[in-house]
């Protein structure tokens, strides 16, 4: 990156190597989803992962 040429002397490594994770990551999530077409596959991943069960849980009765 080219900020860091100009601020790297006051920047540990850790903080840039998170910051450039996370413009790969970005940038990844952004092409899969809206350049590949994607984004509708991905929302009804979501939604299943989110959704509640659909047995039904029974319930225990102590005697």
């Amino acid at each position: 990156m080219g900020l860091g040429l100009a601020y790297g002397p006051w920047f540990s490594p850790f903080p840039w190597l998170v910051l450039e994770s996370t413009v790969v990551l970005v940038t990844f999530l952004v092409m899969l989803l809206f350049v590949a077409g994607q984004k509708s596959l991905y929302l009804d991943l979501l939604r299943t992962l989110r959704a509640p069960s659909s047995v039904e849980e029974e319930s225990l009765v102590s005697i």
